[in-house]
């Protein structure tokens, strides 16, 4: 079966950031952030700012062959989508940044947005059958490969919903060497 969609994790995957200071979030506030949106995260007095401002301050950049890569796999015919476990003022920073970018996806799906976070299998789930409606095509998951930088997150679940998964490692590799 000729594979037709391909999935990519966002973050060390088709994208990263320059953090100027150390990560400031616990555990916790991680979590929480991942399927709940910012404003409806309980943080304790004064807290909220200093995350929000952290959050909305760090710089985001695309690797320098996301873009090629994806246009190619666009003008080939595969249809494709991302899965990424993201906050939602990310999401509203990725959305503005890179929208010309995100407009190659069919489907752009995040744990915020799906309200489960990776390594859930819902997720996944999510983002197929957003794609089946916004295509008309019904996709199974046989047909789909997800291309992340981890293996407890993007690898291992997509494998057990019977994905093709395909692990990147962009301290040394490039989207067109998992391929």
């Amino acid at each position: 079966m000729k594979e037709k969609v391909y999935f990519f994790d966002w973050m060390e995957t088709l994208a990263n950031v320059r953090a100027s200071e150390k990560e400031i979030l616990t555990q916790r506030e991680h979590e929480l952030l991942l399927v709940t949106p910012f404003e409806e995260v309980e943080f304790s007095e004064g807290r909220a700012e200093i995350v929000h401002d952290f959050l909305t301050g760090v710089e985001h950049f695309l690797y320098s062959d996301s873009v090629d890569v994806m246009s190619r796999l666009k003008e080939e015919g595969y249809r494709l989508g991302i899965v990424s476990d993201m906050y939602d003022l990310t999401e509203e920073i990725v959305r503005r940044e890179f929208s010309d970018f995100i407009g190659m996806f069919d489907v752009f799906v995040t744990s915020v947005g799906a309200g489960f976070a990776k390594p859930s299998p819902n997720i996944y789930l999510s983002a197929i059958n957003q794609l089946n409606e916004k295509t008309g095509i019904y996709t199974l998951p046989g047909q789909i490969t997800m291309v992340g930088d981890s293996e407890r997150r993007d690898i291992d679940p997509a494998s057990r919903l019977g994905m093709q998964a395909r692990l990147i490692d962009r301290s040394y590799q490039g989207l067109e060497e998992v391929f």
